[in-house]
């Protein structure tokens, strides 16, 4: 219980410091949640794109080969953009929290020289300091996380609009208007079907999204790694570093040369 104690009277004594963590973590929660939901909405398009070519002979399929490539590289293209940006942002994180542990244990140098003085070992000190960062950073998961259950499907349709909408204009971008409309016409000449042009290659007529936001375990698993990996590390460099400082200026007893 002293333990607990100790990091909850910490938290309330370096409450400035800690509300710009809470600060980040919140930023990367929502960061996070976006791009993984973005993810799996993109995800959900491409496979109602692929039923939808379903419809359509091998034959037929061949006259348009080109423009269904180009649709399909977008797909491609925008799944490895979200799966790099959310590496990024985790990576971001862990920088990060390695610089607040350095930063902090400057801040926190008389705190800890008083610990390590009345013998506290190195990983119950950092262990302490770790569980306080983990508390903020539950604490902004939980209070992200309640918002996305309260507005859950208003969240949900408007990333899914998000990514029909970052889809559309990258497509836009890879296709060149009169091409892609030959193509298309081909296709259509060449099988029935009740498909317009643009939505055929468009999500448009993708089911409806969920109602929930998708990614929540991840973001919470990674949040935590990236907070232990990046303060772990800095707070072993710091403390390890204090220690020795300690060790070398420590007072040399009488009658040892």
């Amino acid at each position: 219980m002293r333990f607990i104690d100790r990091a909850l009277g910490a938290l309330r004594y370096h409450r400035r410091a800690y509300l710009g963590e809470l600060l980040v973590a919140l930023l990367f929660c929502a960061a996070s949640l976006l791009l993984l939901s973005c993810q799996v909405a993109t995800a959900g398009m491409r496979a109602g794109f692929s039923d939808r070519l379903a419809q359509f002979d091998d034959q037929a399929l061949a006259q348009a080969t080109s423009v269904l490539d180009t649709v399909k590289q977008t797909y491609v293209t925008l799944d490895q953009r979200y799966t790099w940006g959310w590496w990024g942002l985790v990576a971001a994180v862990t920088l990060l929290g390695f610089g607040f542990a350095l930063w902090f244990n400057r801040r926190r140098r008389r705190e800890t020289t008083a610990y390590l003085m009345v013998g506290k070992p190195l990983g119950d000190i950092a262990a302490q300091y770790l569980l306080e960062s983990v508390l903020v950073f539950t604490l902004a998961f939980a209070g992200l996380w309640l918002l996305c259950a309260l507005a859950g499907a208003t969240l949900s349709n408007a990333l899914h609009q998000l990514a029909q909408a970052t889809f559309t204009t990258r497509l836009d971008r890879a296709l060149s208007s009169a091409s892609a409309l030959k193509d298309i016409t081909r296709l259509m000449h060449a099988h029935l079907t009740s498909f317009n042009g643009p939505g055929l290659l468009r999500p448009a007529a993708d089911p409806a999204p969920t109602t929930t936001i998708s990614g929540s375990l991840q973001t919470l698993t990674a949040g935590l790694g990236a907070l232990f990996a990046g303060q772990g590390l800095g707070w072993g460099v710091g403390l390890t570093r204090l220690r020795r400082h300690l060790q070398r200026t420590a007072p040399t007893p009488q009658g040892r040369p």
